[in-house]
Formats: C-alpha cells, sequence, structure tokens
C-alpha cells in the first residue's frame, strides 16, 4: 500500500482511488481493502481521519465506514463503481459523524 504523509497537526485527509498491484497473493475486495486502510491507520496511530473516496476508492470508504466507524470523522464518496456487488446498496446520502 503506497502512502504519503504531509504536513502535521489538525484532522487527516485520507484519499482512496483506484489502484492496482500485482504483488498480492489473494482475492482483493473493497472489504479487504477497507480492512487493510483501517490496519494503516491504525498502524500511523491516526485515531480519525476525513476520508475522501472516488471509483473502487469510494466502495473501499464506504466499508471503511461500515466496518470502521470510529476512525472516519467524514466521509465524501464519489463515483464508487462496486458498492452493490459487494454487499451494499448504493444509497442516496450517507451521514458518518456529525
Amino acid at each position: 500500500m503506497y502512502h504519503e504523509i504531509h504536513g502535521a497537526g489538525g484532522t487527516p485527509l485520507l484519499l482512496l482511488h483506484e489502484g492496482r498491484t500485482g504483488d498480492i497473493d489473494r482475492p482483493l475486495t473493497s472489504t479487504d481493502l477497507a480492512s487493510d486502510v483501517a490496519g494503516l491507520l491504525q498502524h500511523q496511530d491516526i485515531a480519525q481521519a476525513d476520508v475522501l473516496g472516488f471509483s473502487v476508492g469510494g466502495a473501499v470508504a464506504l466499508h471503511l465506514a461500515i466496518r470502521h466507524p470510529e476512525l472516519v470523522r467524514k466521509l465524501v464518496v464519489s463515483g464508487w463503481s462496486d458498492a452493490g456487488i459487494h454487499g451494499i446498496a448504493a444509497p442516496t446520502l450517507i451521514t458518518v459523524g456529525d
């Protein structure tokens, strides 16, 4: 998983988008990727992040918010591509947090 950290202080902004990898020997679903993202946030000692997900990253962001709501302060999802395939009906609005 590739990630960059810029700046310090405040709430981190996590940007998730479509990515590809050929170096992993397991099925990749948006649920699995959301678990990987949760592990990265926990490893980096990030208690909460604002999350923006686009395309496949949108489905990953939805799974992250549903399975690990304590890690997501605010959520923006745009143009997700596989939400219905992996058990999330396409909602018109999802609100996470305040």
